[in-house]
């Protein structure tokens, strides 16, 4: 079967996309598996989703662009799940996130995403002000582990700002590369009281620390946590021999 190149009936085909518009523009979360089983039976099973809605460049290839109105596509999680397919990264929690989540998540892991892509390489990072050596990578008994904290000091200060993450978690492979897996907002009690209701970043509410006096946020925006895209911990995440540093948490029992 040939990929479809006309418009559906009773919608104009100014409101559609053309062929070439960025893939950050049009792809709707609630219809990810719509889109999936649709791209794979027009092509013959041979191409992935990702292959079917973009091209190389990371635009709108003609299947995409004459299925999907611009009037659907406006959304954050929309641009958020083109982003995650078209970068070639996938987006962590994907199930979970058409459901558990709404777009304010959306954005702001699309904001955070666009902004971090760079730390990829810990040299950028570094460029930017977060620190280059962490000697300690922290774990949990039983619950996987966070990784090196690396911290851009010039950043903490009374804000909580998506674009302005405090820390980058990345953990160290056996090749001895960083993997950029996400980051953690911190807000100090010096800046925000402890008994002052919980700031509030992407519709979350920060967790007390009490062991460091701050209030944080932990956003796995560049890997996939089973345990939750903001849980404190990440059970795939390991630590290098030698390096890990047992933490619990000032809020478990």
């Amino acid at each position: 079967m040939g990929l479809e190149t006309t418009p559906a009936a009773g919608v104009a085909a100014s409101e559609w996309l053309t062929p070439g518009e960025p893939c950050a523009s049009f792809v709707m979360l609630g219809a990810r598996s719509t889109i999936d089983n649709e791209s794979r039976h027009s092509t013959g099973g041979r191409r992935s989703t990702v292959d079917s809605l973009c091209d190389s460049d990371g635009a709108a290839n003609s299947f995409t662009a004459m299925r999907y109105p611009k009037a659907a596509c406006g959304t954050a999680i929309a641009a958020t799940l083109a982003m995650f397919a078209c970068a070639g990264h996938s987006m962590p929690g994907m199930e979970s996130m058409s459901g558990a989540y709404d777009s304010q998540v959306a954005d702001g892991v699309t904001r955070l995403r666009a902004m971090t892509n760079a730390f990829h390489s810990l040299d950028s990072a570094v460029a930017a002000g977060y620190a280059r050596d962490v000697a300690d990578c922290i774990v949990h008994e039983q619950h996987g582990a966070m990784g090196f904290h690396h911290v851009n000091r010039a950043y903490v200060d009374a804000k909580l700002e998506i674009e302005r993450p405090e820390i980058l978690l990345y953990e160290r492979k056996p090749d001895g590369k960083y993997q950029l897996n996400g980051v953690e907002f911190i807000l100090p009690y010096r800046f925000y009281s402890r008994d002052s209701v919980p700031p509030v970043l992407m519709g979350q509410k920060l967790t007390q620390e009490d062991n460091l006096k701050y209030w944080y946020l932990h956003v796995w925006a560049w890997t996939n946590n089973v345990d939750g895209l903001f849980s404190t911990f990440n059970p795939k995440v390991s630590c290098p021999a030698g390096t890990a540093k047992l933490y619990k948490p000032s809020n478990e029992p």
